[in-house]
């Protein structure tokens, strides 16, 4: 069996990699421990490795799907869709494709998965990691009409978390979302090489840490409040922070709350720090912090039991199922300083009933490329039974001029401004309205980017509904002259 696994970014093998490009590359792995032949296909430039690959989208096409952008993102997703589309098919008539995986980080690969569904007819599923759906505050109106239509006509969606599996079928996205957790790769498993600085930087004082890209909602201003109510019981304790703080302002902002708390000399602002030294700090400190307000997964706290090490997390979406037990560490509400406090001296004060291999035995059994390649097997294999072979004919939107009327004009670009534009869609010919007859090109895309204004007013407005039209604008060309059209194309 084959399958294309639609990612941001193909993993590199050459060069130090990210906490999200590890466990890319573990889910890879256990794709291929099951027997599966895999073949990516990143939406981003590629970095060097050693993958197979379907082609990715080139600097220009980058450049000039952007630029669509500016007018519709409807037109930019079609634009891009349509490209991706032509690699897969070109691929799929040397090479089958059985199934699709959509790795989804920011929504764009569930929509090209679901573009390339209806044009060849290659099932396909989502997993999904985002912390949108916890963050979307007015619902569902919040998740965008294009990727709430990729779920629908998905064969299975997948989520990282129960917890995370729950909000979107709480937001009506999907009722028979099911749950399938990231893996960590065996080496992390293992212990580093080098000690790395992070011991000599503590000594023989206890260390709790916390790693990730700190931004708001990891709150990293949390779990300085809490660490300084520790110290105050316990000075023998330290805390190391490493990833980088995502703003200048947070970065002040934090300084000074170290700064008035006083506990300048016993925290210790590593700063962004590579994969390698995540893997040493994980397995160099005695306790993983996670003070989080958002989190779909948790992959510090994976890392952290890994390494065999215990966790204090705040009940945020994606820690509480990993630390399930309290052999594996505590878990509080959120956005109280004083109760992650009071779970972190917890930890001080029972730290010699946790036992390090039976915490790293339990990370092996959930976690490990060898345990998640069996769940992936079981989900192929229900996919496969329940989708009927595609046809011969394959859908695919055409679009095509109908034969105009002799014009007086000599001009070639004047008499391509003529006509009408019909669309074939499923075979059926839909008449899309009639273009400016002598407007200069110029007035033509102006004219046109003011309609497209108008909508997007409307459609703030409630005047119009997303749900009964689909607005298009997007770019095409007929006979080597470019031109910008807006589509209103009622939706199924």
């Amino acid at each position: 069996m084959r399958i294309l696994i639609i990612l941001r970014r193909v993993p590199s093998e050459f060069k130090s990699q990210t906490s999200m490009g590890d466990m890319i590359t573990a889910m890879i792995r256990a794709h291929k421990a099951a027997g599966f032949n895999i073949v990516l296909l990143p939406t981003r430039i590629e970095e060097k490795h050693n993958w197979e690959t379907i082609n990715a989208p080139t600097f220009f096409q980058n450049l000039k799907s952007r630029m669509i952008r500016i007018f519709s993102n409807r037109g930019y997703h079609y634009y891009r869709s349509s490209y991706v589309s032509k690699s897969v098919e070109k691929y799929h008539q040397t090479k089958e494709i059985d199934v699709l995986l959509a790795h989804c980080f920011s929504g764009d690969q569930a929509i090209y998965a679901a573009f390339i569904k209806d044009q060849i007819g290659i099932p396909f599923v989502i997993q999904e990691h985002r912390t949108h759906y916890q963050r979307a505050r007015y619902g569902i109106d919040d998740i965008p009409t294009i990727i709430r239509r990729a779920f629908l006509k998905a064969d299975k969606v997948l989520a990282v978390s129960p917890q995370l599996a729950d909000t979107m079928k709480s937001l009506g996205i999907r009722n028979d979302i099911e749950y399938l957790p990231n893996a960590i790769t065996e080496e992390f498993f293992c212990k580093p090489k080098e000690n790395g600085p992070f011991k000599k930087m503590v000594g023989n004082h206890f260390m709790f840490a916390g790693w990730t890209r700190w931004r708001y909602i990891k709150r990293l201003d949390l779990l300085i409040r809490a660490f300084s109510k520790v110290f105050e019981k316990r000075p023998d304790t330290r805390l190391v922070v490493a990833g980088s703080i995502e703003t200048t302002e947070q970065q002040k902002i934090i300084n000074n709350l170290i700064s008035e708390l006083e506990i300048e000399p016993y925290v210790s602002l590593y700063g962004f720090a590579t994969r390698q030294q995540i893997h040493q700090l994980a397995h160099s400190c005695d306790c993983c912090v996670i003070p989080s307000d958002d989190e779909t997964f948790g992959l510090p706290a994976l890392e952290a039991i890994a390494a065999g090490k215990p966790v204090v997390a705040t009940r945020c979406g994606g820690p509480e199922s990993i630390i399930t037990s309290e052999l594996l560490g505590r878990v509080v509400e959120k956005g109280d300083s004083n109760l992650l406090a009071q779970a972190m001296l917890s930890i001080i004060d029972n730290i010699e009933s946790f036992n390090g291999e039976y915490i790293k035995e339990i990370a092996h059994k959930r976690y490990s490329e060898s345990s998640i390649k069996n769940q992936w097997k079981n989900v192929y294999k229900d996919i496969i039974k329940n989708v009927n072979p595609p046809s011969k004919k394959r859908n695919r939107l055409v679009v095509s001029r109908n034969k105009r009327k002799k014009t007086p004009t000599k001009n070639k670009e004047e008499r391509e401004r003529i006509g009408f534009i019909k669309v074939i869609d499923r075979g059926k010919f839909q008449k899309m309205g009639r273009l400016s007859k002598r407007l200069p090109a110029s007035m033509e895309k102006a004219l046109i980017e003011v309609l497209n204004l108008f909508i997007r007013v409307f459609i703030d407005m409630k005047i119009i509904k997303p749900n009964n039209f689909g607005i298009f604008s997007t770019l095409f060309q007929y006979n080597k002259y470019k031109k910008l059209i807006l589509f209103y194309q009622k939706t199924p």
